[in-house]
């Protein structure tokens, strides 16, 4: 069984201000996840979050209503904007010592007429095997050639449940 932590975009970015990371909290959280050893005790966690005014900041203001967008560019900017995140939420896990790797989306999950699933859950299973929580969120998938597809944490975790139970991606 694997357990997954969720820390939510609104929780960790400020929902006032464009690209505003709420630091005291992220380093708050961090330190409940180290002192509790994982959850249950002693298990690694799979690392959820929410990406807030980061992924939304473009994203929201540029695709179309079915959450996609033949516009590169704003794959570009959104993906540079998550990975800005994705940046001090790893600080301050690595401040509190939570052992982690983020790991982007687009390297495990792939999107076909909108449908979430894997390239394969390899590399989250081997982290887990060797202690490190993988840290995972939001992102913008590249569906197809001329086709980008906004995958939120919400749509992550619900895959992640169902399909990190099976063999290949147990501790």
């Amino acid at each position: 069984m694997v357990t997954i932590v969720k820390l939510g975009g609104s929780v960790l970015t400020d929902k006032t201000r464009l690209f505003s990371f709420q630091e005291a909290v992220a380093s708050r959280l961090a330190a409940e996840i180290r002192q509790a050893g994982g959850i249950p005790p002693g298990d690694v966690p799979v690392i959820v979050y929410g990406t807030g005014t980061f992924g939304k900041a473009y994203a929201r203001h540029y695709s179309r209503p079915e959450r996609s967008t033949a516009d590169w560019r704003i794959f570009q900017l959104t993906t540079a904007a998550i990975r800005r995140l994705g940046e001090e939420v790893s600080r301050v896990l690595h401040d509190e010592g939570v052992p982690h790797c983020l790991i982007p989306a687009n390297a495990l999950f792939c999107q076909r007429q909108g449908r979430l699933g894997w390239h394969g859950p390899g590399p989250l299973a081997r982290l887990l095997e060797c202690g490190v929580a993988p840290v995972l969120c939001g992102d913008v998938l590249a569906e197809e050639r001329g086709c980008f597809r906004i995958v939120s944490s919400d749509d992550i975790i619900p895959f992640l449940s169902v399909t990190t139970s099976s063999p290949s991606c147990r501790r």
